[in-house]
């Protein structure tokens, strides 16, 4: 398990397992599609159901291509595949403990318009296919959850 703190970039790193390229593993002018990250908003809590990996519960920012960051070595059509590389940021306003967080491969496109490719923006113009999950440790955070008002002082007259 990583150990982080609020606001720490991470790279994750998985499989192409033959899907780097289109071209070469993917069938021929597929594109290899979204990686994302999804998790639950507080420690000690799972995401159960693969319904639940939606807009909801999705990182903001943690979607990019497939094979943006891949590592291959092409010998004619032959491709090897080191690993693909995906960066996310945890969010900063995240509690200390220990946080469950899944992993989903979108491959299978929806019937919905794209979103551009912005990372900022859920792009449900993708289905998640495939996923996994991992915890993250997450210390040094100052954030507890609870929303904090601040009352100014009346004059009642």
């Amino acid at each position: 398990m990583a150990t982080a703190s609020p606001g720490d970039t991470l790279t994750l790193r998985f499989w192409g397992n033959g899907h780097s390229r289109w071209d070469i593993g993917s069938p021929n002018h597929r594109d290899p599609g979204l990686v994302r990250v999804f998790w639950a908003g507080k420690p000690e809590t799972e995401i159960k159901y693969a319904k639940d990996l939606n807009e909801k519960y999705w990182i903001p920012g943690a979607q990019g291509n497939f094979s943006g960051d891949a590592v291959t070595e092409i010998t004619g059509n032959h491709m090897n595949e080191k690993a693909n590389y995906f960066e996310f940021t945890l969010p900063e306003k995240i509690q200390n403990g220990v946080h469950m967080m899944v992993w989903a491969w979108a491959w299978k496109a929806s019937m919905i318009e794209g979103k551009e490719g912005n990372p900022d923006v859920y792009d449900d113009s993708w289905d998640n296919a495939w996923g996994t999950c991992f915890d993250i440790k997450i210390v040094n955070s100052h954030y507890t959850g609870l929303l904090l008002l601040e009352f100014l002082p009346m004059t009642i007259g």
